[in-house]
């Protein structure tokens, strides 16, 4: 039976041409390549985005005298909320199912509201003038 079924499991794929998904080498080697050239967008965007950001502003922020504990100080902060993000992602996903975007949006704003209200400008004055502030 096993045989029969593999026989006509041939024929409508060969009827249809649904590619074989463990199939060729080269339909391997082309899924490989696109994950890689995804994962290295992925990277390049952030490493030009909110992960240079995490850098800049707190080194535009704090005076050279602190600027390495500044410095610090936010990148562990952001260290502890990648790693807790990595486990109440899961749960909130698991509880809500899709609902799970709309925590994922309000808390991506909330932080844009913040910075609207607060306006820190790090460039409008001299931060390693120590004399002036």
């Amino acid at each position: 039976m096993s045989s029969s079924l593999d026989g006509v499991s041939g024929k409508l794929r060969a009827e249809t041409d649904v590619p074989d998904p463990c199939g060729t080498v080269q339909s391997c080697d082309c899924a490989v390549g696109l994950v890689l050239l995804m994962l290295g967008t992925w990277l390049f965007a952030e490493g030009f985005g909110p992960g240079a950001q995490m850098m800049i502003y707190p080194t535009l922020s704090y005076p050279a005298s602190i600027r390495g504990t500044g410095v610090g100080f936010g990148r562990s902060l952001c260290g502890i909320g990648q790693a807790l993000a990595l486990f109440v992602l899961p749960i909130l996903q698991a509880r809500l199912g899709t609902d799970m975007f709309r925590v994922v949006a309000v808390s991506a704003a909330t932080p844009i509201v913040f910075l609207l209200i607060v306006r820190h400008e790090p460039t409008a004055r001299d931060i390693d003038d120590e004399a002036a502030a």
